[in-house]
């Protein structure tokens, strides 16, 4: 189709910085796209040509454009075919496309539009108008180019900020974990120190009853007894404290890795559920723990996925301020679906308003009083530990997910995929 020309040239609309700019120009028929490339490299343009849609897309593949003018009629491939190509590629899909055509009815710019254009011209061309448009595009392109460059960065700055934030609420918390322990390993202190002062006056009455060679070996053997109970007392205490100080080196190592390795989740969750009973606040709380029967085996850093962990755990024990305590119950579930491994920490807390659903990712957002705003015995917050577990969990392609009503409760779902490793075991087969 041939269509009259009609070239009243503007004064030149230059930006240094936009007209340095790439230009496509796809059209079939010679006279529009000479028009075309003479008015954009008068103005200050690199201009790019291709005949059809075709050549437009092998084009592509090597040339990167920051704004394409597209013909809607063509041989071979149409223009609105070529558009969608063009937006279905991620390589491509963010070049702003300007279609021109001689169809002006609203069904075609229509279709333009919903296949990802950003603007259209009419043939005949207006040169002041394909260049305003052109110059408006490429303005906005570059506006939203350096809009995604300062998120990148704010991200960036984001991320290094918060890990130097929540490094610092997690040796706040390890240290409130450490009054815990030291208040745990009381309990069997007093019992040793206890046992052995019994010991000690059981020894000094026998040893009495020996020198004034009263032959009461009744009273000898009831006192070899009770030494044999606090002995016990002894070992028992003795064990306790052990498994205190393996627990909590162990957490240390694990938290110091930095490396992916293949663990069980399972194996996680108990270890951090014991790491936890550390804290009085979860130690007194009602729970229930069901894990899946078999391993799930997850690859993962496991100090982030433990964090995470002990991220949630920590909001559910907040969660309780100021409830009855009828309503203090954690419920920790593993199980295994399509997707992966899911943790399922769930609480009868306070829940949160819905409004505020949408917003408990996002950094810096809490529902909690930060520090030194309220009484120190109200739980606070840094609005970083939930956008840190889903930062967390997005690296390693799993997610967190919150269902919550206001006044009943919070349900938390972490999902981490299973490792490649993971081969699933098959039943054992028993005799008839």
């Amino acid at each position: 189709m041939s269509q009259s020309f009609k070239i009243n040239r503007p004064q030149h609309i230059l930006d240094t910085e936009v007209c340095r700019s790439k230009i496509l120009t796809v059209e079939d028929e010679a006279v529009h796209q000479f028009l075309l490339v003479d008015l954009l490299k008068e103005n200050g343009y690199e201009v790019f040509t291709a005949g059809n849609g075709r050549d437009a897309l092998r084009l592509l593949e090597t040339l990167k454009p920051d704004l394409i003018l597209l013909d809607v009629i063509m041989p071979k491939i149409c223009g609105f075919e070529t558009c969608r190509k063009i937006k279905a590629n991620p390589e491509t899909a963010g070049i702003p496309v300007i279609f021109s055509t001689s169809l002006d009815d609203s069904e075609n710019i229509i279709t333009g539009f919903d296949l990802g254009a950003c603007d259209y011209l009419t043939k005949p061309f207006k040169p002041g108008e394909v260049l305003a448009r052109v110059k408006t595009h490429l303005e906005l392109q570059k506006a939203l180019s350096e809009i995604v460059r300062v998120n990148e960065n704010l991200e960036k700055i984001i991320i290094k900020e918060s890990q130097e934030l929540i490094k610092a609420e997690r040796q706040a918390a390890f240290s409130l974990l450490l009054h815990g322990i030291v208040h745990n390993f009381k309990g069997p202190l007093t019992t040793i120190k206890g046992s052995s002062q019994l010991l000690r006056l059981k020894m000094a009455q026998m040893k009495t009853e020996l020198e004034t060679k009263n032959e009461s070996f009744d009273f000898i053997r009831e006192g070899i007894h009770s030494s044999e109970e606090f002995l016990l007392l002894h070992e028992q205490s003795i064990l306790n404290l052990q498994d205190m100080i393996r627990s909590l080196m162990l957490k240390g190592r694990q938290d110091q890795q930095k490396d992916e390795e293949v663990f069980d989740l399972n194996d996680l969750v108990r270890k951090e559920l014991e790491f936890l009973n550390a804290d009085l606040g979860f130690k007194n709380t009602r729970k229930e723990l069901s894990l899946t029967r078999k391993p799930l085996p997850v690859k993962a850093v496991f100090a982030e996925v433990s964090q995470v962990l002990n991220n949630l755990v920590k909001n559910s024990v907040d969660s309780f301020f100021g409830q009855p305590n009828q309503q203090n119950f954690i419920k920790i579930k593993t199980l295994k679906n399509c997707d992966g491994a899911i943790v399922i920490v769930e609480d009868g807390g306070c829940g949160i308003k819905e409004e505020h659903l949408d917003k408990i990712f996002d950094p810096f957002f809490s529902t909690k009083p930060k520090a030194g705003e309220k009484d120190a015995n109200v739980p606070y917050g840094t609005g970083l530990g939930l956008y840190m577990c889903q930062h967390a969990l997005h690296k390693i392609g799993g997610d967190l997910k919150v269902i919550s009503e206001f006044g009943k409760g919070t349900s938390f779902q972490v999902l981490i995929p299973l490792a490649k490793e993971y081969v699933e075991i098959p039943e054992p087969t028993r005799e008839a």
